[in-house]
């Protein structure tokens, strides 16, 4: 490639190209930029014959890259960053007549529990503002973030991109949850005996509450494993089940159906509740409005199920 290549060069490519090292399908990166399957095809085209490389060849029905574009990618993507920082920094921002497509990924229990909130005081101050929002878990947010489909992930995360922002919004225990014609728990042997229901996104019957109990050498025995928090009361209904879940999700069900929140019968372990956003959109004011309405949604619900509870 010359000099008069570079300056002739479609930026537009780079985008494609990006988005192509993130999907590996043609058909995906179209979706994604709103053009033609078509289109994305003459764009790689293009940058295959200014690179005089194939880019990507077919692998089963995915793109597989090639050495070139592999090494291409790991430099180009820090600039691509700057690029999006530097335009999205110089744009006139007034919240009342602002237009963002925000792109959120959360776990469930932050669906559940924030999510309402969080729409109610956006709407309130950025009124035209629309929300995508994703399910995610802490294996799949920092891919999420890294990739560019949210900017902005929430929940219990880790295994995030080395440049993304991170501000920690809580520290998080546990409560029990049972129907509220179950027997009241009271003590730690009958929570021990008890048939347990557990909500991981591992798929498997084992929690961070089992390896408390371990600890002083004692287990539970988990009859029912979900990927999901918003189920728990179908199955937890007009039965002995135990559920042990965030204090903020009993809070939630508690609060919307026949159940019962209870402390646990030991010392609860805790996890960190965490927002992390793309370095990208570090400074993006609608970005930066809508970290703070998370924020302050995030902590004000929690401190009210704190006073709650205390009651």
């Amino acid at each position: 490639m010359t000099q008069n290549d570079i300056y002739s060069l479609d930026l537009n490519l780079l985008g494609v190209f990006d988005l192509l090292m993130q999907e590996r399908s043609v058909t995906a990166a179209a979706r994604r930029l709103r053009l033609g399957q078509p289109a994305v095809s003459r764009s790689l085209a293009r940058l295959r014959d200014l690179l005089n490389d194939p880019l990507f060849v077919r692998a089963g029905r995915a793109l597989e890259a090639t050495p070139r574009a592999l090494a291409l990618h790991a430099q180009l993507k820090p600039a691509l960053e700057n690029i999006e920082h530097a335009l999205r920094a110089g744009d006139m921002f007034d919240p009342e007549t602002a237009e963002p497509v925000f792109q959120l990924a959360m776990s469930d229990d932050i669906q559940l529990s924030f999510l309402p909130d969080i729409c109610a005081r956006l709407k309130a101050v950025m009124p035209k503002a629309r929300l995508i929002v994703q399910h995610t878990d802490y294996l799949r947010a920092g891919s999420l973030l890294d990739s560019g489909a949210a900017s902005i992930v929430v929940g219990y995360l880790n295994k995030l991109p080395a440049n993304a922002r991170v501000k920690k919004l809580a520290r998080v225990g546990y409560r029990a949850l049972t129907c509220q014609a179950a027997p009241p728990l009271s003590s730690l042997t009958q929570y021990c005996a008890g048939a347990h229901v557990l909500v991981t996104f591992a798929g498997d019957l084992i929690g961070y509450v089992d390896e408390t109990l371990s600890a002083q050498g004692l287990a539970r025995r988990i009859e029912l494993s979900l990927s999901t928090f918003s189920v728990l009361p179908f199955v937890l209904q007009n039965s002995d089940r135990v559920a042990t879940v965030p204090r903020h999700v009993a809070q939630s069900l508690a609060l919307s159906g026949p159940l019962r929140s209870s402390p646990l019968p030991f010392t609860s372990p805790e996890f960190d509740l965490t927002m992390a956003w793309r370095l990208a959109t570090d400074r993006d004011p609608s970005e930066v409005l809508l970290r703070q309405i998370i924020q302050d949604a995030v902590v004000s619900s929690l401190q009210d199920t704190q006073d709650d509870l205390a009651r």
